[in-house]
């Protein structure tokens, strides 16, 4: 057994990298899932789920089944089958709520998947805009998406008996 003690060599700690500030780019999941306010008329908000929610990529699978054999074999679903199933997977999967639409009295209606897919075969403007919100990202960033809240916010607040609804 030896007497000698050998020094050990000192750690140097290797200082921090910076981290970066993701925020302005960073997604709202919930918001994508359940919906950000977009204004449809001065009056009118709809609530858009992102394109990759869960919900609306179920519904897509279950109304496109029925071709699944067509498409399997390089076949197409006819054109008027193809905007039906955009139009209703959008009304059931995108749609999540809506405020400010009302029935020919004036009392609020509360949102439906079938009132939806009236809404938006309706209005190709509409659907348009849902289609637009759905499918860009940018959309729910959480700046974007603080920023459409706040706007709804103040909206509905200026609403006698404002409310919104969801499916």
């Amino acid at each position: 057994m030896s007497d000698t003690f050998e020094t050990a060599t000192p750690v140097t700690e290797t200082p921090a990298k910076p981290v970066p500030d993701f925020s302005s780019v960073a997604s709202d999941r919930d918001a994508m899932e359940h919906g950000i306010p977009v204004m449809v008329d001065e009056d009118k908000w709809v609530f858009v789920a992102h394109n990759s929610a869960k919900a609306y990529q179920e519904i897509v699978k279950r109304l496109r089944k029925p071709y699944d054999k067509l498409l399997s074999v390089g076949g197409k679903i006819p054109d008027d089958k193809a905007k039906d199933i955009n139009i209703r997977a959008a009304a059931e999967g995108l749609l999540t709520g809506w405020a400010g639409f009302t029935d020919a009295a004036g009392n609020p209606v509360e949102y439906s998947p079938e009132f939806g897919y009236g809404l938006l075969n309706a209005s190709e403007d509409t659907r348009e805009k849902v289609i637009n919100t759905a499918f860009t990202a940018e959309s729910y960033r959480r700046n974007a998406v603080d920023a459409s809240k706040n706007a709804f916010e103040s909206w509905l607040a200026g609403q006698p008996n404002g409310q919104a609804t969801a499916n």
